[in-house]
This record gives C-alpha cells, sequence and structure tokens, in this order.
C-alpha cells in the first residue's frame, strides 16, 4: 500500500519571482487597507521580498546559509503582524518615522532569528536586514536592485501585475547578496 501511495510536499518557490507570487497570494485587498500609514505598503513589499531572498539563499547551499533553514509563509506572516502592530502603535504614538532599529531587530534577531542556529548566519541576517529595513526604502523610485523596484500603489493587483510583468524570470545571484561566482557555484 505505501509503494502505491503518492508523496505531497509543499516546497518554497523556486526564483525570487515566484517567491514574491507567492507571498501576495496570501494578502488581500483587507491585508493593504489595515494600516493607514503611508509606509505600510512599501514596507509590506519589502517584507515580501526578504522572505524570498532569505528563501532562495537556500538554493546554492552553504554559500547562501552554512545551515539548511527551512522559512517558510509563518514567517512572513509573523512579521507581517508585527509590522502591522508597529506601525498601527507609532501610529497611536503619532510617531513620524519608523523606528528601523526595531524592526530590525525583530525581523532577523527574533521573527527569523529563531530558526538560525549558526552564528555566521546570524551575522549574515543581520546584514540582510540592514540592506532592506532603512529609511531609503521609502523613497519614491527605490530599486533594491536593477529590475526589482517598489511598486506604488493602494490596490493589491498593482502589486501583482507588477510582480508578473517586472520581475526577472531568471535571477542574478547578486539579488540574494551574492556574486556571480556563487551562480556558477550552484549550477556544478
Amino acid at each position: 500500500l505505501l509503494q502505491m501511495s503518492i508523496k505531497l510536499t509543499n516546497e518554497a518557490p523556486v526564483g525570487m519571482k515566484a517567491g514574491m507570487k507567492r507571498s501576495y497570494a496570501g494578502f488581500t485587498q483587507d491585508t493593504l487597507d489595515t494600516v493607514q500609514r503611508s509606509e505600510w505598503k512599501t514596507l509590506l513589499w519589502t517584507l515580501c521580498h526578504c522572505h524570498s531572498v532569505t528563501q532562495e539563499r537556500r538554493k546554492f547551499g552553504a554559500i547562501g546559509w552554512t545551515v539548511p533553514y527551512e522559512f517558510n509563509q509563518s514567517d512572513l506572516n509573523a512579521c507581517t503582524l508585527f509590522m502591522q502592530n508597529h506601525l498601527l502603535e507609532m501610529d497611536a504614538k503619532k510617531a513620524k518615522e519608523v523606528t528601523w532599529t526595531t524592526v530590525r531587530y525583530m525581523v532577523s534577531d527574533i521573527q527569523y532569528g529563531g530558526r538560525i542556529t549558526d552564528d555566521m548566519d546570524r551575522r549574515q541576517m543581520t546584514s540582510i536586514s540592514e540592506n532592506f529595513y532603512r529609511q531609503e526604502v521609502l523613497e519614491p523610485g527605490y530599486s533594491f536592485l536593477k529590475g526589482y523596484t517598489i511598486p506604488q500603489g493602494n490596490d493589491i493587483n498593482i502589486f501583482r501585475k507588477h510582480i508578473e510583468e517586472n520581475l526577472p524570470v531568471v535571477d542574478s545571484p547578486e539579488v540574494v547578496g551574492l556574486n556571480q561566482n556563487a551562480d556558477l557555484t550552484f549550477r556544478l
């Protein structure tokens, strides 16, 4: 009976485009409308992009992460909930700017860092979060890397369309913080 059965798994998507599509498939228009602050939609995109980067680094083996961690949708959901609560609390306190140190700490040390066991990987996650969670991300026209821009809009379909039409089909290893040699190593 076991030999005739079919095994089903839910694997992480391959590539940044697929990762972003999967992340945004879990969000609705209500998710975008939850927080009224102008930073929310940009920070949600940044969370999804960072989540896709953490998952995509796995394909490079020990070059990407020393230990292959199982980052999954629950990590993104926890970060999204934190970001919503953080921005709503900022709104209640009439704070003008995002407290980036808090965001970086919660995302890299608490949410994703809870899975990370290797010290070098922990440093890498801290470095990744420093690149993603900073004031420059909120500037109009900001790009993580050529071809990886942040869309502007209030409708969930604008973000989904941007993923479909603007993100590259084939990713450079630079998008996950590695150089071109990592791609050669991965392909061998």
